[in-house]
C-alpha cells in the first residue's frame, strides 16, 4: 500500500512532515525514468521543470528536480567546483545532462529511449542529488541547523527507504546494488532485509553528524 512513513533507515528517524515532503522526490526520479522509457519526453520534461511529488516544506510549493541542477552551490562544496570546472563550457552541466537524456538531444540523439532512462535517473541521483546534499550539510554546519542536515539525508534516501522492506531507488540503491553484485551483502538491524556495509557506515555517519549539530 502507499503510505507515508516516517523515514526510519538503520536509526536514522526523520518523523517531520516536511522533511518527508523533500525525500518523495525518488518519485519524481521514477516518475520521469518511467515516462521516457514510455516515450513521453514531454510529459518527462514538465515533471523534471515542474514537478510532481517532491515538494520544500508545507507551504512551500514544488521544488522541481532542475532547481537542485540550476541553484547556487555552497562555496565550500568541491565536489560541484571541480564538476563545474570539468563542464566549464556549460553554465549548469548537470541540467543540461538530464535535459538532453530526458529529450534524446545531443550527446543521447541516437540511444533508445530505455537507455536515456538509465542516464536521466542516474544523473539525478549521483550528480544533482549529491551535490544538493553535500550543499545542506554545509549549511547545516555553518548555522547549526538540523534541519539542513535531514534535507540532505531525506534527499539521499528517498522516500520509499522508510517503508518495510522496502528498496530505495536514490543514492543508498548504489551500494545495495554492488553488494549484491559480489555476494557482500548484510543482514539489517532494520527492516530492510540485506543492505550494503557501507550504506550501514552512511547512515551511522549521518546520524551521528546529526546528534553533533543537535548537541550544538
Amino acid at each position: 500500500a502507499c503510505v507515508d512513513p516516517q523515514l526510519d533507515i538503520h536509526g536514522y528517524v526523520v518523523a517531520n512532515q516536511e522533511l518527508r515532503e523533500v525525500a518523495t522526490v525518488d518519485l519524481d526520479v521514477r516518475t520521469i525514468g518511467t515516462l521516457v522509457e514510455m516515450n513521453a519526453a514531454e510529459a518527462a520534461y514538465d515533471i523534471y521543470h515542474w514537478g510532481r511529488f517532491s515538494r520544500i516544506g508545507l507551504q512551500g510549493g514544488y521544488y522541481p528536480l532542475q532547481k537542485y541542477a540550476t541553484g547556487d552551490s555552497h562555496p565550500s562544496n568541491t565536489v560541484a567546483t571541480a564538476f563545474s570546472n570539468h563542464f566549464a563550457a556549460l553554465t549548469h552541466p548537470s541540467d543540461n545532462i538530464v535535459d538532453d537524456a530526458i529529450l534524446g538531444k545531443g550527446a543521447f540523439d541516437s540511444e533508445t529511449p530505455r537507455l536515456r532512462r538509465v542516464i536521466a535517473e542516474a544523473s539525478m541521483v549521483t550528480i544533482l542529488l549529491h551535490i544538493y546534499a553535500l550543499d545542506s550539510m554545509y549549511e547545516a554546519v555553518d548555522g547549526c541547523n538540523v534541519e539542513a542536515w535531514d534535507r540532505a539525508t531525506a534527499s539521499l534516501t528517498g522516500w520509499a527507504e522508510g517503508t518495510e522492506n522496502a528498496r530505495g531507488l536514490l543514492f543508498l540503491s548504489i551500494g545495495r546494488f554492488l553488494c549484491s553484485r559480489t555476494a557482500s551483502c548484510e543482514v539489517s538491524n532494520s527492516d530492510h532485509g540485506e543492505d550494503s556495509k557501507v550504506n550501514k557506515l552512511i547512515m551511522l555517519s549521518l546520524k551521528q553528524g546529526r546528534d553533533a549539530i543537535e548537541a550544538g
